[in-house]
């Protein structure tokens, strides 16, 4: 059950393996993210900016359909990816 009741989605798969849709830099970023880093946390970690930790974060929410951090990391564990 979801935050307010509400019966979870079953994760939307994008057509082949979700791991091969998402780069090497990305699951780093999804793995830190699932760690509970903020963005500036994991731009600090990769020593890389905060925008372009920022566009990963957005790059992989759009490769696996969601649109929170949350929903981000269930998706990930359901596909097995972290």
């Amino acid at each position: 059950m979801g935050k307010r009741g509400l019966p979870l989605a079953a994760p939307r798969p994008t057509g082949g393996h979700l791991a091969d849709a998402l780069s090497t830099r990305e699951l780093e970023v999804l793995r830190l993210l699932a760690e509970g880093l903020e963005s500036n946390e994991i731009a600090e970690r990769l020593v890389i900016a905060v925008d372009t930790a920022r566009k990963h974060i957005k790059n992989i929410y759009s490769k696996l359909g969601v649109h929170s951090r949350w929903e981000a990391i269930k998706h990930a564990e359901a596909y097995r990816l972290l």
